[in-house]
C-alpha cells in the first residue's frame, strides 16, 4: 500500500497530511505475550505464547491449525525435525505431531526451578538442538538434557556449576556442544563422553543482579564462538579452548544482548540498554558502523538482499497490560544508515522470519503478525516525517533523586517534542511539554508530582521523550 496523500484547502492555502502506509497483511490473536521466535516450515509457522500453548499458523491466512496447550509459559522457540516438532516449556521437554500437534513423547522433570521469568528481563528461553539423532534441551533448572529424536530416550543429562539457568540456545559443532548459564558461564562439552572440554567466567564480579547472565543463541563460526549477554562487553572466544580472541565494551554501557549473525566475516548484533545495533570484522573486533534505534533488542536479525532487519521493544514494558511499542528496522547493512521502520503492535521481542514476500514477528500485545516485506523493504523512510532520530536524552541529574531531577536533551532538528513521565505500568503521570523545538540544547526539570500537583510515591518511573512516532526513554529512581 502506497502512502496516502491527504490535501485540504484551508485559508491559508494547502494543508499536507501525511499517512504512513500499514504493512500489515494479517495478525494472529493468542492469549498473552508472545516471546517466543517463530518458525517457518512448509507454509506452517509454528510458535508459543505465555498463554501456554505451542501454535501452528497458517502462514498464507494467519488461521489456525492447531495448538498444544503445556501447562507452562512457552517461550522456548521449536526445533522442527521431519514430522515432529520440539519445545521446552516448565523444564519439561516435548515433541509433537508436525500435523496434528498431538504429543508423540514427554519428559517431565517435576523441577519447578527456573519455569517461569527469573526476572522481568527473561524475554527468551533456550531452543531445542537437533544433532545426529538427538535433541538437546537447555532448562531453567540448570540442565542440559538429551533426547532420542523419536522414541524420547535420555541420552545426556548434564548439571551447570551451582545449577545456574541455562537460556542461552546451544550451539554444536563437530561433537561438542557449547551453552552459557545464568551466571555468566561458558562450557564447551564432548557430546560423546559427555566431559567438561573447557568452561570461561564472562566477568569477574557483578556489579548488579541483572548483569551478566548468558541467555542468547551461541553461534560457532569457523575457530570463533559468539554470543549476546547481559554485559556491555561483546566477548568473542576461541571454541577449541575458551581464551578470549576479542572484545568491545559499549561506552557508556548497556548491554550487548542480541542474538548473533554473521555473513561474509562481518558480525551483525544489536544490544538492550544501549540502544545500538553494530557491525564487527568478526575476527578482529574492528567496528564498521553502529545505529542508535528505539528502545532495546533481544533477538537475532536477518538479512535480506542488501539490508540487515531487526525488531526492538520497550524492555521496561513489562507489568500488566502494559505492552509497550514494538519496531522493525531495515538498515543498509554496508553502512548501517537507515531504510525503513515501521511501527509494530507491541513489544517486539522476537526475531523475524521470513517466507515469500512476508516477515513475521511476535509481539508482547499477544499477536503473530505477517508483514509484506516487498512494501516495507521498498519503503524509504523520511525521517522528517517520522521524527526518527530527532531527539536524544543527554542527561538526567541526580538519579535517584529526591526533590527533583533535571533532564537534559537535545533536538536534532525542528520537530514536535512530547515529555512525559510515565509510571511502571504504562499510565501517565505529569506531562512536561508539547510543543514543537528547533535545533539545540534544552533542560527542563521534574519535581516529582503528578498532573494533579500530588506527590508520587517512591519507586521507578520512566521519561519518555517522542517525537512523532520516535521516542526516547529512561528509567530514573525516585526516593
Amino acid at each position: 500500500m502506497k502512502k496516502i496523500i491527504l490535501l485540504m484547502i484551508i485559508s491559508l492555502g494547502w494543508f499536507i497530511v501525511i499517512a504512513q502506509p500499514n504493512y500489515i497483511l494479517w495478525s494472529f490473536e493468542t492469549g498473552d505475550r508472545v516471546l517466543s521466535h517463530p518458525v517457518i516450515d512448509n507454509n506452517i509457522i509454528y510458535f508459543g505464547s505465555n498463554d501456554n500453548k505451542v501454535y501452528a499458523v497458517d502462514a498464507s491466512t494467519g488461521g489456525e491449525i492447531w495448538s498444544f496447550d503445556a501447562g507452562y509459559n512457552v517461550q522456548s522457540p521449536v526445533a522442527l525435525n521431519e514430522d515432529l516438532l520440539y519445545f521446552e516449556s516448565g523444564n519439561n521437554c516435548y515433541a509433537l505431531d508436525k500435523t496434528t500437534g498431538l504429543e508423540s513423547w514427554s519428559f517431565v522433570s517435576n523441577d519447578p526451578d527456573g519455569t517461569e521469568k527469573l526476572d522481568p528481563w527473561d524475554y527468551h528461553h533456550a531452543s531445542p538442538v537437533i544433532y545426529g539423532n538427538d535433541v538437546y534441551f537447555g532448562c531453567g533448572n540448570g540442565r542440559l538434557y538429551g533426547f532420542d529424536l523419536i522414541s524420547g530416550n535420555l541420552t545426556m543429562q548434564y548439571e551447570a556449576l551451582d545449577t545456574a539457568a541455562i537460556r542461552s540456545t546451544p550451539a554444536i559443532d563437530n561433537g561438542v556442544i557449547y551453552f552459557g548459564d545464568w551466571d555468566g558461564r561458558i562450557y564447551a562439552l564432548d557430546i560423546v563422553s559427555q566431559d567438561t572440554i573447557w568452561t570461561a567466567r564472562t566477568y569477574d564480579t557483578q556489579p548488579y543482579p541483572t548483569f551478566g547472565q548468558v541467555n542468547t543463541h551461541m553461534l560457532v563460526y569457523d575457530s570463533l564462538l559468539l554470543f549476546g549477554a547481559r554485559n556491555p562487553t561483546l566477548q568473542v572466544f576461541n571454541k577449541n579452548n575458551g581464551n578470549l580472541v576479542w572484545d568491545y565494551t559499549v561506552p557508556g554501557g548497556g548491554w550487548i544482548s542480541g542474538d548473533p549473525l554473521v555473513q561474509h566475516d562481518t558480525l551483525f548484533i544489536g544490544g538492550s540498554d544501549c540502544n545500538r545495533f553494530f557491525a564487527f570484522n568478526v575476527f578482529t573486533g574492528e567496528m564498521y558502523w553502529s545505529y542508535t534505534f528505539l528502545y532495546n533488542n533481544f533477538s537475532k536479525p536477518l538479512i535480506c538482499e542488501n539490508y540487515i532487519v531487526f525488531t526492538t521493544g520497550n524492555a521496561y514494558a513489562y507489568q500488566g497490560t502494559n505492552y509497550g511499542i514494538g519496531y522493525l528496522y531495515a538498515l543498509n547493512k554496508s553502512d548501517g544508515e537507515i531504510h525503513n521502520f515501521f511501527q509494530v503492535g507491541g513489544n517486539v521481542f522476537t526475531s523475524p522470519a521470513f517466507m515469500d514476500n512476508k516477515l513475521f514477528m511476535g509481539s508482547s500485545d499477544k499477536h503473530l503478525y505477517a508483514i509484506d516485506s516487498s512494501l516495507f523493504m521498498g519503503g524509504i523512510t523520511d525521517i522528517r516525517t517520522t521524527g526518527c532520530q530527532s531527539v536524544d536524552i543527554v542527561n538526567l541529574y541526580p538519579n535517584p533523586f529526591e526533590d527533583s531531577i533535571s533532564i537534559e536533551y537535545s533536538i536534532e532538528y525542528r520537530s514536535k517534542i512530547d515529555i512525559r513521565i510515565v509510571d511502571m505500568k504504562g499510565r501517565i503521570v505529569r506531562g512536561l511539554i508539547s510543543e514543537e523545538l528547533k535545533t539545540g540544547n534544552y533542560s527542563i526539570s521534574w519535581d516529582g508530582r503528578d498532573n494533579s500537583g500530588q506527590l508520587v510515591p517512591e519507586g521507578l518511573y520512566i521519561i519518555e521523550i517522542n517525537s512523532i512516532k520516535f521516542k526516547r526513554s529512561e528509567v530514573i529512581l525516585k526516593q
